[in-house]
Parts: structure tokens; sequence; C-alpha cells
């Protein structure tokens, strides 16, 4: 059981994966699998530290490497809103 701010049940692990950035540059990182989990992907503080990040909140951007490597963070406009379905209207149901 994976706990944080909510909790989920561990499906399994990747241990190694490389993940493209936006610059092309790619990182190694590892990842747990989480049932019912409503995030695409959580880059953890164990993956921020490994890959010396730091998070800049004045350009808007994450460092990885101490700066060798800089992505920029989505706007709002840029972030997938959950999907949530629709209340049936009870005056149709039959």
């Amino acid at each position: 059981m994976a706990l944080g701010v909510g909790s989920a049940k561990i499906l399994g692990r990747v241990h190694l994966a490389q993940l493209m950035l936006e610059t092309g540059d790619t990182i190694e990182c590892s990842f747990t699998v989480l049932e019912d989990n409503k995030v695409d992907l959580l880059l953890g503080l164990d993956n921020l530290k490994r890959h010396q990040c730091c998070i800049d909140l004045v350009q808007n951007k994450l460092h990885f490497s101490q700066g060798a490597i800089s992505v920029p963070f989505l706007s709002e406009g840029q972030i997938k809103k959950p999907f949530v379905a629709e209340p049936k209207d009870a005056s149709n149901q039959h």
C-alpha cells in the first residue's frame, strides 16, 4: 500500500525507465505503478534528489543536474483535467 496525500494499492514497479524531457534530453527514473491513481505520472522526491533537481518558481522551471537541463512547468490551461462522469438524471431512469 502506497501512502502519501492519499493511498493506493501498489501493482508493481518499473525499476528503470528512460523519460524524455521536452528538451529532447533523457533521464533515467524508477516508478511505482499504483491502482486507481488519478495522476498519470508523479516525479517523486526520490527522482528529484537523484537528478539534483531545483524547483525554480521565479522562472517557472524545473532544473535538472544543477541547471544543466531545464524544463518549463505546464501552464494551468495545459494540464489535463480529470474525467468526471456526469450524474444520470433520475427522472429518465426506467
